[in-house]
């Protein structure tokens, strides 16, 4: 009976030692997260939901030698009173981020206009240091993060490594690789994604960002020339200019604080601002605010001159390209389209290739029609009505 005891004691106290060794439980841990939403974000804002602990990994020592431990966790945390980010004098996705050890791409679910009962995901970290016996909360990890622990004391690999891995999986296939369309669809989102990762790093160095339209356009060369008139007499202005698909995607860019100025059609700014159209899942777009008019835009319906399509009623079981995902031209071709009684779904062909690429179709006989929203007379309908000719 006796050795039972003791086997029971040694059981008790091996638990006891790994416990230790892999920091607090998920109660504390829990309790520890909930005291960052009341003291480092809004007393009452935020409640933790649900918790669940996801592994952990050493630190380098403290500067007295101190072990450190960096815990990861999945939370769910749910809104108790309505908020609004991002708006005058409020917190940003990317401070709640920042306060529970989390990267921006590791909250999900947090909207521009929160109500009391929504919820949001996140995905993060709490770093602790053992003092006195005891795991006490410390600051955000310095330096790299040590040699992986034993197999059981493992945390996931991060979610940046997981998602690099599964695109490197798409690309380096064996000969011949991936076919032709399968690279550009790549190319494409690759592309797309580096730039919102420049842009969400710019902000997180203060760096103001003026987001224009797509490249080559007319909202783009204004941009450049609008910043670069900025920063010349002030060579140390932290302001950077991005080209992006157009209007709708810079009204989400500006809503998620992902960028601080753009150029907006004045027909999108106000579907925002209501939460219609586009616009109704989000939600309103309560926090745009307009600085000025710079000039009033037209929507182009673009056909050859030898073309039997004289009305836009014309364009049923056509071949249109209808702007780019994102654009205030696919905004507004779908407004017009409506107005005529028609859909998307009654043209034969609705490509969303962009103004260069649809041109290029529309000479090559690929195209019937395109759309474009630009002033007139815009140098790129000049330019295509003389290499058409």
């Amino acid at each position: 009976m006796r050795a039972r005891v003791w086997a029971g004691l040694m059981v008790l106290a091996a638990t006891a030692l790994v416990g230790c060794a892999r920091g607090p439980d998920a109660a504390a841990l829990r309790q520890e997260v909930q005291e960052k939403l009341t003291k480092q974000v809004k007393d009452g804002l935020l409640e933790v939901a649900s918790l669940r602990r996801a592994g952990s990994a050493p630190l380098p020592a403290g500067e007295q030698g101190t072990k450190r431990l960096i815990v990861y966790y999945n939370a769910t945390l749910r809104f108790r009173q309505d908020y609004e980010f991002g708006g005058w004098e409020k917190l940003s996705p990317a401070s709640l981020s920042h306060a529970l050890g989390a990267t921006e791409r590791g909250l999900f679910g947090a909207k521009p206009q929160n109500r009391a009962g929504d919820v949001v995901y996140v995905y993060g970290t709490s770093t602790y240091e053992l003092s006195n016996g005891a795991w006490k909360n410390a600051a955000g990890p310095t330096g790299t993060v040590a040699a992986a622990p034993d197999s059981e004391n493992t945390a996931p690999p991060s979610r940046s490594k997981q998602l690099i891995d599964k695109l490197a999986a798409m690309v380096n296939l064996p000969p011949p690789g991936p076919d032709p369309v399968q690279e550009a669809v790549i190319a494409d989102e690759l592309d797309r994604a580096a730039g919102n990762i420049e842009r969400r790093l710019a902000r997180r160095k203060h760096v103001h960002t003026f987001a224009s339209g797509p490249h080559g356009g007319e909202y783009a060369r204004f941009g450049a020339a609008l910043v670069a008139s900025l920063k010349r007499p002030r060579p140390g202005m932290l302001i950077r200019h991005v080209e992006t698909a157009g209007s709708v995607q810079n009204a989400s860019l500006l809503a998620r604080g992902e960028a601080d100025y753009a150029i907006i059609q004045a027909d999108v700014a106000a579907e925002a601002v209501a939460g219609r159209g586009a616009f109704a899942r989000g939600g309103a777009l309560t926090t745009l605010r307009a600085l000025g008019s710079l000039f009033p835009e037209a929507v182009h319906v673009v056909v050859p001159a030898t073309s039997p399509v004289q009305s836009v009623d014309d364009l049923r079981g056509k071949r249109v390209d209808i702007g780019a995902p994102g654009s205030g031209t696919q905004y507004s071709t779908v407004a017009v389209l409506a107005a005529h009684g028609l859909k998307v779904g009654d043209l034969v062909e609705a490509s969303e290739r962009g103004r260069e690429e649809s041109a290029r179709r529309l000479r090559a006989g690929q195209l019937d029609a395109i759309f474009v929203t630009i002033a007139a007379p815009a140098r790129d309908l000049q330019d295509l009505d003389a290499r058409t000719r």
